[in-house]
Order: C-alpha cells, then structure tokens, then sequence
C-alpha cells in the first residue's frame, strides 16, 4: 500500500513538472525528423534554391560513408574529386563485394548502428535482398530525370551509375576474331571447348537468354554449356588474369572495361560484340536509415551528373547511363543487333537462373 501511495505521489510530481514546464514554453521534445521525411521534403525544393539548401545542410552532415563494389581506381578519382567540390565534406569510399557487403549493412542495420548511407555498385540481385529487408529509402536525383526507365526505379529506390556490356573477349595471340563465337549457340557448340572461360555466377547470362529466348532455351544452353567443360573462376579478376595469360582463348560474358584496361596495359586481348548483347546496370541505393542523409543525397547527385562522377568514366573505360555524355562503349552498344539491359525486371527470378546454372554447369 505504501508503495502504491509512492507511486501516486510521484505520478503527482510528474505531472505538475510537465504542467510548470509547458506552461514556460518547455514542450516536450519532437519526434525526430526520419531519412525518408526529410528526403521527402529535399524533393519538394526544385532548382538553385534546392541546391543551396542540400549544400548549406550536407556541410552539417560534414561526412558520408559509401559502401561500394565499384571499381576501386573509380571510387579513388570520385572521393578526391567530390572532396575538391565540396572540401567541406569527407568522403570514405570502403569497398567490398557484394556479399559482404549484404552481410554487414544488415547486420549494422538490426543493431542500431548504421554506418553507411549509400551503397554503390549494387546490382539487381542484391536490390531485391535489400527491398526484401526493408532497408532501401527512396530518392529521386533531378540528375536522373532524363534516364531511361530501364536504369531507374519508379519509386525512386534505385538509380543506376555505371552500365557495362558484357562482351566475348579473346586472346589475340592464341586465337583470331574470326574463330570467336559470336552468338549464343556458336559458343556452347563452340569446338573450343575447355578453352573458353567465364564467371562461375551463370544466372544473369541465363536470364538474359530467356529474356531473349524464354526458359526452355536458357536451360538449354546450360547443358550445352556444361558439356564444354569451360573453365570458371570465382571474380572478374581472375577471369583477366586467365585470359591475359592465355590460360583460356575466350572469356565470354566478360566486362568490355576490363578487356579495355588490360588492353590499355599491354595485354593481347581484345573482343567481339555478341548477340544478344547484354547490358550490365550497377545501382546506387540510398539507406533508410542513413547517418548523413544530406551529404548522401548530394553525392548521389555528384555521381550521376555529367561534369560529376560520369565525367570520370572516360579515363578508367567506364560507361554509364546518360543520354548526353558521350561513353566509352557507345560504338559497341551501336554495332549490337539485339541489346538487352539486365534489369531488376529481367533478372527477378534470377535465383531460379544461379540454380540452374550451378546444378547443370557446376554439378552441385
């Protein structure tokens, strides 16, 4: 009882304080402002006054973490780039692959302790984990606006900033253009065999196949494929390396900027343009739970803008998703008969496509 007659007096107590301090214009404190509300309220500003506004507020932010499985001589030349615009603004690229990078947002995520606020050179596999999780805010850049549909999401939850064909690249010592297959039936009933190499993540190129050709003709090639017996490495830095050293005579389904870096250093290696030709979207997410909302929307921006992040692509062969930037491999998306962009549509059932590819092509 006595501890009851406690609990009313300082109930009472309670009370009265919260009246004294209402009553000396002390209300209790708002509920802080969420990244999606304030994103929100950035999208309702248009033009120079937006601008002004998202500069004066991410010098506040005074930082932004990325984390980002772009190529890494890229994210050097945009965080030294975008310091100098915005010397006021640290940038820390930290790159991963993929995976990793799932692992650790999630994990800082469900412990309250978000680090990044955008992610980059996330593709339409990692999109769908990052939805299912409920973890992606949306945000529309003004520099996106004249995007094709196919590198943008409606809801504004992804934007792309990098586009890459994947080409069938050769050995120039070892083989001659003409003997590299250029369509899809020439290469799995190509009489190189084990010669030829890819990635041993198959489930893009088999979505791509039946985007083209539907799902019979994608299963299809898998066992043709696996007949061949092609040698498959774990990452795109592998594959080079195989093709460079002319280990293997054809890399198929490979990044046309990688051909094109190892070209520029002396590699004898160049490529053939096959049909299909499949376009490769990497993405730039926004968290929803990003530390620096203000400095990431602005970087955001920064990254798709032509005198921005996409004026660096040139120098590294990169391509990206603007109409009025003249790209790296604008010539061999112009020579393709059939150009199909990997999108999140394309890929939905890509999970369906990995297994097919593991179970007829890997044997597990």
């Amino acid at each position: 009882m006595m501890a009851y007659q406690g609990l009313k007096t300082l109930g009472r107590a309670v009370s009265a304080a919260l009246v004294l301090g209402l009553a000396l214009g002390l209300a209790p404190s708002a509920r802080a402002e969420s990244v999606q509300e304030k994103l929100d309220a950035l999208g309702k500003l248009t033009g120079a006054e937006r601008q002004t506004f998202l500069e004066a507020k991410a010098i506040e932010d005074g930082k932004i973490v990325v984390y980002a499985a772009d190529d890494p001589n890229v994210m050097q030349a945009w965080s030294k780039a975008f310091h100098e615009k915005y010397p006021g603004i640290e940038v820390e690229y930290v790159r991963m692959n993929t995976r990793d990078m799932m692992q650790r947002v999630v994990a800082e995520s469900k412990a309250g302790r978000p680090v990044a606020s955008l992610l980059g050179g996330v593709t339409a596999t990692e999109l769908e984990y990052l939805k299912s999780e409920g973890l992606l805010a949306s945000y529309f850049s003004p520099e996106a606006a004249d995007f094709d549909p196919a590198y943008k999401d409606a809801g504004g939850l992804y934007t792309a900033h990098w586009v890459m064909p994947e080409v069938n690249a050769y050995n120039t010592g070892v083989i001659t253009a003409d003997k590299v297959p250029t369509t899809i039936e020439e290469l799995i009933t190509s009489p190189l065999g084990s010669r030829i190499g890819r990635l041993q993540s198959g489930g893009r190129w088999l979505a791509g196949i039946a985007a083209v050709s539907g799902k019979d003709a994608a299963i299809d090639a898998a066992k043709k494929l696996a007949l061949l017996k092609p040698q498959l490495f774990k990452s795109n830095s592998d594959l080079t390396n195989a093709l460079t050293s002319g280990q293997i005579a054809v890399a198929s389904d490979m990044h046309a900027g990688n051909v094109e870096i190892a070209k520029s250093r002396g590699a004898p290696v160049d490529y053939v343009v096959p049909e299909p030709l499949f376009l490769l979207p990497a993405y730039t997410v926004f968290l929803k739970d990003a530390p620096q909302p203000y400095a990431a929307a602005l970087n955001y921006d920064w990254r798709l803008a032509r005198d921005g992040g996409q004026a660096l692509y040139a120098e590294f062969h990169q391509s990206g998703p603007r109409k009025d930037t003249d790209y790296a491999f604008a010539s061999v998306v112009a020579k393709a008969k059939t150009v199909v962009p990997l999108t999140s549509e394309v890929l939905a059932a890509i999970g369906d496509y990995d297994k097919i590819f593991r179970s007829e092509v890997i044997g597990q």
